[in-house]
C-alpha cells in the first residue's frame, strides 16, 4: 500500500510494470497508484472554453507634443474580466532620418489613471523602428466596465508613427 505522505514522482517510481493491470487475472496482488488530488485539477492554459480572444492594433501619427495622446484603448465587455497577456509597441519617424533622437513615451493607463507601465522609444539612426513586447508571466486582469489605454508623449513634432497592440482574453 502506498505512503499517505507519498507524492506522485514516489508513486511512478514504485510503479512495477511488470504486474499486470488491475483487473486481470493476476491483479490481486498489485499495489494501487494514489495520485494526490493537486494533480487531477484540471489546466486552462491554452483553453478557449468560456473565453473570448482579444487581440486589438492601432496606429497613429503625430506632428505636435501633446501629451497622452490615445493610440489604443480597450473598454472591458460588462460582466467580463479582460485578461492582457501581452503588449507591443513600437514608433517611428514618418520620414527617413539620419539622425539618432528621444521619440517619446508610450504609457500603458486604466481608464487614464497613473500610468501602469512606460516605454521610452528612441529613433535610432536611418529610422529604425523601435519596438519593444512586453508578455506577462501570468495575465493581468482588468474588471469589467474598465478601460485600459495606450497613450503616447512626443517630445518631437516631427511626424512620427506609433503602434500599439494588446493581446488577451475575456472571460
Amino acid at each position: 500500500m502506498p505512503n499517505p505522505g507519498s507524492t506522485l514522482l514516489d508513486a511512478l517510481n514504485n510503479l512495477d510494470v511488470n504486474t499486470p493491470a488491475k483487473g486481470s487475472a493476476t491483479a490481486a496482488n498489485s499495489t494501487p497508484v494514489v495520485l494526490p488530488t493537486d494533480v487531477l485539477t484540471p489546466a486552462t492554459l491554452g483553453s478557449t472554453l468560456n473565453k473570448t480572444r482579444v487581440m486589438k492594433t492601432n496606429a497613429i501619427a503625430t506632428t505636435t507634443t501633446t501629451a497622452e495622446q490615445v493610440v489604443l484603448s480597450h473598454t472591458v465587455t460588462t460582466g467580463k474580466t479582460f485578461y492582457l497577456e501581452a503588449v507591443s509597441v513600437e514608433a517611428y519617424l514618418s520620414s527617413a532620418s539620419t539622425v539618432a533622437r528621444r521619440l517619446g513615451n508610450v504609457f500603458l493607463e486604466e481608464f487614464s489613471s497613473s500610468p501602469i507601465m512606460m516605454w521610452g522609444m528612441w529613433n535610432n539612426t536611418v529610422s529604425i523602428v523601435d519596438r519593444a513586447t512586453h508578455t506577462f508571466s501570468e495575465p493581468v486582469p482588468f474588471t469589467s466596465g474598465n478601460t485600459l489605454f495606450a497613450v503616447c508623449s512626443p517630445t518631437s513634432g516631427t511626424s512620427t508613427t506609433w503602434r500599439v497592440n494588446f493581446i488577451g482574453y475575456e472571460a
